[in-house]
């Protein structure tokens, strides 16, 4: 039987397809995301160590952290020259 890896996080298939793992399917159900790899050496659970402790895994939370301020914030307008 073939290896496979699968996950939700986007930030996470993100990583595992940039360090060589081969998408096998991508769909995206509601508002989730799934994501299965093909992972024939066995390496996706190597790849998600070195993703936490990843610079990739600073930039993605600290994204979020921000989208999140975002969010909570009123929608601003920009005044143009008068």
């Amino acid at each position: 039987m073939d290896k496979i890896f699968q996950t939700k996080d986007l930030a996470l298939a993100t990583y595992v397809k940039l360090r060589g793992l081969r998408i096998l399917k991508a769909a995206r159900i509601g508002r989730d995301f799934d994501f299965t790899f093909a992972d024939p050496d066995e390496q996706a659970e190597q790849l998600k160590v070195a993703y936490a402790n990843s610079e990739s895994q600073k930039f993605d939370s600290e994204m979020r952290t921000l989208k999140k301020l975002l969010a909570n914030q009123p929608t601003s307008v920009q005044a143009g020259p008068s």
